[in-house]
């Protein structure tokens, strides 16, 4: 206990230990698999013309970050994109027959 932050008490008020007993506990990762997934690229929910979002103005890591995910975007977007390299066509059709075969249920007789 921090005696300067309460010396205006007497010692007898004191508390010496508190129990704490909760009643409601919230599974984290059940909340976390219900909330909706944004974008950091999404555009900003419509407002009217005369307001404006100061924290977002203000934020440097959150325009950080914008230009970050679209500058990944982008290299990836390069890398998967339709060139004329027959060993990567070759290999994209191998991952989609792969992908569709996992997707299709065992036959059982």
């Amino acid at each position: 206990m921090l005696r300067d932050t309460v010396f205006l008490y007497p010692a007898e008020h004191y508390l010496d230990e508190v129990i704490v007993y909760g009643r409601h506990i919230i599974n984290g990762k059940k909340t976390l698999e219900k909330m909706p997934k944004r974008d950091i690229l999404e555009e900003q929910p419509p407002h009217s013309m005369g307001e404006f979002d100061l924290g977002i103005l203000l934020d440097k890591r959150f325009r950080r970050d914008k230009e970050h995910v679209e500058k990944l975007r982008e290299i990836f977007r390069k890398m998967d994109g339709d060139d004329d390299d027959p060993i990567m066509k070759a290999y994209r059709e191998s991952q989609k027959d792969t992908i569709n075969t996992r997707k299709k249920p065992v036959e059982t007789q």
